[in-house]
């Protein structure tokens, strides 16, 4: 008798949609790198969207769009 006190109505059905989630989560990624690339930009610091490697405790070393490399000291 207890078990029928606790049973909620289910007044519909529950679809679940992964294009649509997939879409909303790299729209909400999106807006939050494009906070912190304006926040950097204000801050006049030199953003790179590039891979990169320490070569030594001083020296990055970073391939540009996979055509060239350089060298910051």
């Amino acid at each position: 008798m207890l078990d029928s006190m606790f049973i909620w109505p289910i007044f519909y059905v529950a679809t679940h949609n992964w294009n649509t989630m997939v879409e909303a989560i790299q729209a909400h990624i999106g807006s939050l790198n494009w906070g912190y690339r304006v926040a950097l930009r204000e801050k006049k610091v030199n953003y790179l969207n590039a891979f990169a490697e320490f070569v030594d405790p001083h020296t990055l070393k970073v391939n540009v769009l996979c055509r060239f490399v350089v060298l910051y000291r």
